[in-house]
């Protein structure tokens, strides 16, 4: 880990939806002629707790809870953890990757004008060779994936609901009598993965569920979805083989990682200071020589 701000990314103004990809109702997502209203410029973020203000509920920011873990995960980090690097490095195109930048609570533009956006929980832009990718976290513990798609449509099947669908559907490639019993999240997920990589104009990428959960939870609709989706089967700490999607090498995986230790970034950085031979890259101190994030 390093001891600045780093390469993790907060939006430019805290987003008032839930994350969940919306229910299909046309909204204000959208601009004059469909042009989306996604800020895309981004402040850089100086501690994990800078998120709280993007997450669709300040409640979720809690030790053992998805939005807290994947923060503190990645933050300290500043870049790849450990065993996010130890899995991308099981792809021959990952070998030697790099974190380049990333953002917490991402929103994607799904393109269809109905909705809110799918808001991914941490989306990085990852250096290969001679190219980029594009990696999309799905963090969890113990929360499911939400409702299944019988479900999402069952509450109001509105014709917003059916139009992003078919969107989501013709973009994943998979036929709509193969979703009913899927979770809706992972589809929206994975397609937005599949746009963010468009958008930067990289060939390759993966969608990636960062569990910190000791029992999986969760891992067998995942193993559904990758099933439907003709990945074959699933499994834990593994990436599938590639699919090419509209242009995109596309894999899924799934990584189990242990829950961080439970410290505001302050008492992280005391109790972790920096080496001696840390490079100087503009770090303040107090008038006692102490460094201050």
């Amino acid at each position: 880990w390093t001891t600045r701000a780093g390469r993790t990314h907060a939006p430019s103004e805290p987003s008032h939806g839930s994350g969940g990809g919306g229910d299909g109702a046309v909204g204000g997502c959208a601009g004059v002629s469909g042009v989306s209203t996604i800020k895309r410029l981004s402040l850089p973020m100086r501690k994990p707790e800078d998120v709280v203000p993007y997450l669709g509920k300040p409640s979720h920011w809690k030790y053992g809870r998805s939005a807290k873990s994947v923060a503190d995960s990645w933050f300290r980090a500043n870049g790849l953890p450990p065993r996010v690097r130890a899995l991308l490095h099981k792809a021959d195109e990952f070998v030697e990757c790099e974190f380049i930048d990333g953002w917490l609570e991402r929103e994607t533009d799904l393109g269809d004008g109905a909705g809110r956006h799918s808001q991914t929980d941490l989306l990085a832009v990852i250096g290969l060779k001679t190219e980029l990718a594009i990696l999309g976290i799905e963090a969890k513990v113990d929360e499911s994936f939400g409702p299944l798609v019988s479900e999402w449509l069952a509450d109001n099947a509105s014709f917003g609901k059916k139009s992003r669908l078919a969107k989501l559907t013709n973009a994943l490639g998979i036929a709509q009598t193969n979703i009913a019993g899927l979770r809706y999240q992972l589809l929206h997920r994975t397609a937005a993965v599949i746009l963010e990589a468009k958008r930067y104009r990289a060939k390759h990428a993966i969608m990636l569920v960062h569990s910190f959960c000791p029992k999986a939870s969760g891992f067998g609709d995942f193993s559904n979805f990758s099933a439907a989706m003709g990945f074959g089967v699933a499994g834990q700490d593994m990436l599938s083989d590639t699919q090419r999607i509209d242009g995109i090498n596309l894999r899924l995986g799934w990584v189990s990682d242990e829950v961080p230790e439970d410290l505001s970034w302050d008492a992280f950085c005391a109790k972790y200071p920096p080496p001696d031979d840390f490079p100087d890259l503009n770090e303040k101190y107090d008038e006692n020589g102490k460094w201050i994030p």
